[in-house]
């Protein structure tokens, strides 16, 4: 795209596809914990935008857990619904 809205979109939209790292999040506070990990309300030190970041220790399980926990993460990825807070 020629204008300059369509690069900066462009550049967004390329930015999602992009591994994030924990250093471009600042944690504010726990929010909670469950049986897959801990929850965090973090700052995107990138856009400022507030976020939750669900951790999930993949240390130490055995091949069944780890799939339970990829499936988790597949299943959020594809949910779209307006009481569930969408993946990134």
């Amino acid at each position: 795209m020629n204008n300059k809205s369509g690069r900066v979109f462009l550049e967004r939209e390329q930015r999602r596809d992009q591994t994030r790292d924990l250093k471009d999040f600042e944690i504010q506070r726990k929010l909670g914990e469950g049986s897959f990990g801990m929850v965090y309300k973090v700052r995107d030190k990138v856009n400022g935008e507030l976020l939750v970041m669900k951790t999930i220790g993949i240390n130490n399980c055995n091949p069944g857990d780890l799939n339970d926990k990829l499936q988790e993460c597949q299943v959020i990825r594809n949910l779209r619904h307006p009481y569930i807070c969408r993946f990134k």
